[in-house]
Order: C-alpha cells, then sequence, then structure tokens
C-alpha cells in the first residue's frame, strides 16, 4: 500500500481507487463522467454547483483580482457593449475596409480556385442551365429528377479540352451520386 493515501469507493459505480489523504472529499468519484453521472442521478443543478464553487474561491481570497463573477453578469449591458463593439467595425471604420489585392492580409500571392472563377462566371451558369434544359432536368444514368440534386458534367474534361468549357455538346446531366461515381471511373481508367 502506498504511502499517504487510502483506498475509497466510487460514489457513482462503487470500483475502488486509491486516493492521496488530501484528495479525499465527502463523495470520491473514478472520473468526470463517473462525477456527472451521479450529479444528474441525485438531481444536482449545474448552476447551483457553480455559484457554490465561486463563493468558495470568494471565500478563500480567489478572486482578490477580479471581482466579476460569471454568474451576477448583467445580460442588457452585455448586449449595448456587443452593439459598440460591432460599430466600431462597420463601413469605413472596420480595419479591411477597401483592401484588395497585395493590402488584403488573405491575398495568396495572385493564385485563386480555378473552379471558383469558373463556376461564378455568367458563361458558366448559361452553359449548366442549357445542359440541364436539354436533359430534361433529369440524371442520364440513373432518371433521378430532383431538384438540388443535378450536377451537370463535361463529358471531355476541361483539363484536356479548355476551348470545349462552354460548348452545349460537351456537357450531360448527372446526379450527386451518379457523378462521383463516373469520376471514380475516371480516375480509375487513367
Amino acid at each position: 500500500m502506498r504511502k499517504n493515501g487510502k483506498l475509497v469507493k466510487c460514489a457513482y459505480c462503487g470500483k475502488e481507487i486509491y486516493r492521496m489523504k488530501c484528495r479525499l472529499i465527502e463523495r470520491n468519484y473514478c472520473g468526470n463522467s463517473c462525477q456527472m453521472k451521479y450529479r444528474y442521478a441525485h438531481g444536482l443543478d449545474g448552476e447551483e454547483i457553480t455559484r457554490k464553487a465561486h463563493e468558495t474561491l470568494r471565500e478563500i481570497g480567489h478572486y482578490k483580482r477580479n471581482n466579476v463573477y460569471l454568474y451576477e453578469r448583467n445580460p442588457a449591458k452585455d448586449l449595448e457593449v456587443r452593439k459598440k463593439i460591432r460599430e466600431s467595425k462597420i463601413g469605413k471604420k472596420n480595419p479591411m475596409y477597401h483592401k484588395y489585392g497585395v493590402e488584403n492580409p488573405n491575398y495568396k500571392d495572385g493564385k485563386s480556385n480555378i473552379r471558383k472563377k469558373l463556376w461564378s462566371r455568367c458563361e458558366y451558369k448559361e452553359w449548366r442551365n442549357d445542359i440541364f434544359e436539354n436533359n430534361n432536368y433529369t440524371c442520364q444514368i440513373c432518371g433521378d429528377n430532383k431538384g438540388g440534386n443535378l450536377n451537370a458534367h463535361h463529358i471531355k474534361s476541361v483539363r484536356d479540352y479548355p476551348e470545349l468549357i462552354h460548348d452545349k455538346n460537351n456537357g450531360i446531366t448527372y446526379c450527386r451520386e451518379c457523378h462521383i461515381k463516373r469520376h471514380k471511373q475516371l480516375r480509375n481508367n487513367l
């Protein structure tokens, strides 16, 4: 047996645990999960426990520097503070206002996702809508026609044939699942 310790039972599960004398308390637990299960089983309120813990810490002088306690906060005052912070960062007061290109901290040396550039252009959106209309808004493999589930797929890849990117004869409609399967097949064939 170790010195300065004692075997006690967990208050929740009854498992024997070793505790140093300085760590012995009224109820001992083998872990946090047993402690929380015990509290819920016996109806102990979490806010009440927190309040009691803060009172104890205040009594022993733990809060000498900071006299603001979590359970004494004024929600109305918090809203006022948040409103002032928000107003201080709107429009021209915002440090990021009108910072483009090299001035912007998110600038990545002119690099941007090519797909984002492609998908945001109106030519691509028109091509996509034309492909959907030509295929009657249905998947050409499984026949799915649910809204929001369809993707326009380039028959000849954009990487290999960039000149056919907006060609209406170079597109087909797939549902998400069939589109993913098709790309997996194409990767496996390489």
